[in-house]
């Protein structure tokens, strides 16, 4: 694949912005990005970046979805629950897949925290074209974690 093809066939947009998210703040409170609008897209890779988590700090995130740019009315993906992030696991890279031909049209990146500690990270959404891949790289599933397709 080229690179102007690859320019062409992936959007990226910010979902949760870059922070470090403080359990005296945040502890168990949601926090979510902008609705994200998939149309014209047919997949949404979504890229979580943990950094280190402190003091028993975690991050359950999850991929909701609605048919419209209202966030009041949006419900999870089928599925679409990432491994909660934790000091085990933190400082990485938690990757999932959905495939917005088969979702509503809007989705948003929801981060549930808890804990006293500090949990920096962020989530990035690759809008992509499938459709414009070799029919031997495509699938039918709705959401994935991890490249676990």
């Amino acid at each position: 694949m080229n690179n102007e093809l690859l320019y062409n066939v992936l959007k990226p947009v910010q979902a949760i912005p870059a922070a470090s998210l403080t359990g005296t703040t945040y502890n168990g409170v949601s926090v979510t990005g902008s609705g994200i609008d998939t149309q014209g897209y047919d997949g949404a890779l979504i890229v979580l970046n943990a950094g280190t988590f402190t003091n028993a700090a975690s991050a359950l995130v999850t991929v909701i979805e609605s048919a419209t740019n209202d966030y009041s009315g949006a419900t999870l993906v089928t599925g679409a629950t990432f491994t909660a992030i934790t000091t085990a696991n933190d400082v990485a890279l938690h990757k999932g897949f959905v495939l917005t031909s088969a979702s509503k049209r809007y989705i948003w990146v929801k981060a549930v925290l808890t804990g006293d500690g500090t949990a920096p990270m962020s989530a990035t959404v690759l809008l992509g074209r499938p459709s414009a891949m070799p029919e031997a790289t495509k699938t039918d599933l709705v959401f994935c974690v991890d490249g676990s397709v």
